[in-house]
């Protein structure tokens, strides 16, 4: 919870988000790893982090695997889960550069929203 938190002010994404700091592949393991109330704060996390236009790119890259657990959780999740998940989606799909990754067929954004 508390990381949810601090993600909340602006001031702190874009430090909380780099590549560096190494927090968002931590997030992305409790993602694809619970299924709980732990999977809705980190789900909550990234979507405050994926605001910050700087962390798009990287959060969004193939290679991260975000994408994939994101799609996961909307495919087959319930409760406030999806909706995280699809907040973090939608803003990742804003950087040009993840938008041909992010509909494609690889990584099955499309058929999961239909």
């Amino acid at each position: 919870g508390m990381l949810m938190n601090l993600s909340a002010a602006n001031e702190n994404r874009v430090y909380m988000g780099s590549q560096d700091l190494g927090l968002v592949p931590a997030l992305v393991a409790v993602v694809s790893s619970d299924s709980g109330e732990a999977r809705v704060k980190a789900l909550r996390t990234l979507m405050k982090l994926s605001y910050a236009d700087e962390n798009g790119v990287y959060m969004g890259s193939k290679d991260l695997g975000l994408a994939y657990a994101l799609v996961a959780v909307v495919s087959s999740d319930r409760g406030e889960a999806p909706f995280e998940a699809l907040g973090t989606l939608m803003n990742l799909s804003i950087a040009n550069e993840n938008r041909v990754f992010m509909g494609s067929k690889d990584l099955g954004l499309v058929p999961a929203l239909v």
